[in-house]
């Protein structure tokens, strides 16, 4: 296999894998906002533990966006290597706040 031949199967899977994602994203970025949106008017304010919760849901609609600038942003540049890695970006912010929750839980009891 040459090396343009490798460029070419990278460039078809960074594109493959940045239009699935960017198709996932669009169709979860609003439930994720509104998610965020009612779970924040749903805390009181007053509780710092409640506003950091509150704070840590936009972290997922909040990287969906720069996932997908980001994906889009190094295609078009022809960085082909790092593209996976940023399709998983809102995925990894939501175990984060799924994490960073169960700590709090935990340590509120």
């Amino acid at each position: 296999m040459t090396v343009s031949e490798k460029a070419l199967i990278n460039k078809r899977n960074a594109k493959y894998c940045a239009t699935a994602w960017t198709i996932i994203y669009i169709v979860l970025f609003p439930i994720f906002s509104w998610m965020a949106l009612f779970w924040s008017a749903a805390t009181d304010p007053s509780s710092i533990i409640d506003f950091f919760t509150a704070f840590t849901w936009f972290w997922t609609p909040l990287t969906i966006l720069l996932s997908i600038y980001l994906m889009w942003s190094k295609y078009r540049t022809g960085n082909y290597k790092n593209i996976c890695l940023i399709c998983s970006l809102p995925l990894l912010a939501f175990g984060a706040f799924v994490l960073i929750n169960a700590i709090i839980r935990a340590i509120n009891l």
